[in-house]
């Protein structure tokens, strides 16, 4: 009897070779497959961790939004009273300021102006001779009460400047005694320290009516 072996050796060879790539590949320990377990679950808790900080700071932000939104609506009229009420503050502050304020102007002025207005007519005269400099004729005109006692520092002035031939000292009624009135070729001055003093006493009354409208708006818009 014969026996006839029919083989594939390359079918074999092949399943070899396959086997011999997957005892490759499962040589992994128990031990090994723990840790890979192990490091997976790990890495899913902190993925799983980061995705619910982030989701809980996302509703916390909208949280604290609201209730800001919640404060800032509760809160409002609130702060409007209390800037009202500082503005009211503040402008019967500024309102005392001006009322002391003028009141010593309108007590001082009348002083300044019995002892202190003609030497600052004079001041002005002296600084306003620079400026004629070089101009044909200067003339000062002065009340006729501040004109005896101030021609001689005048002219001391012009002299001083090199304008002693060409200036013209007169007297002029109009004047009040803290008033001068200077012309010159290409220029002339005013200057009245009763005027000056009125424009100051104008403001300040101004100012003071203004504040005045205000504090009653303020006190009507309360009401």
């Amino acid at each position: 009897m014969s026996y006839i072996f029919d083989r594939n050796f390359d079918r074999e060879l092949d399943h070899e070779r396959r086997e011999a790539e997957r005892l490759a590949r499962a040589c992994y320990t128990p031990e090994d497959l723990e840790a890979a377990l192990a490091e997976a679950r790990d890495a899913a808790f902190l993925e799983g961790h980061a995705a619910g900080r982030a989701e809980a700071l996302a509703e916390s932000l909208e949280a604290s939004e609201a209730r800001r939104a919640e404060a800032l609506a509760a809160l409002g009229p609130q702060l409007e009273r209390l800037i009202a009420e500082a503005d009211r503050h503040r402008a019967a502050l500024e309102a005392q300021a001006l009322d002391f304020t003028l009141s010593v102007c309108e007590q001082v002025f009348p002083e300044v102006l019995r002892r202190c207005s003609r030497d600052r007519a004079l001041d002005r005269v002296k600084k306003t001779i620079a400026l004629a400099l070089g101009s044909a004729c200067l003339r000062v005109a002065l009340s006729p009460s501040a004109l005896p006692l101030l021609r001689p520092d005048i002219e001391a002035a012009a002299r001083a400047a090199g304008l002693e031939a060409r200036i013209e000292i007169a007297v002029d009624p109009a004047l009040a005694e803290g008033d001068v009135r200077m012309e010159w070729n290409n220029g002339f001055m005013d200057y009245s320290c009763a005027a000056i003093c009125d424009r100051i006493l104008t403001a300040l009354r101004q100012a003071q009516a203004g504040n005045r409208d205000t504090i009653l708006r303020g006190r009507d818009a309360n009401v």
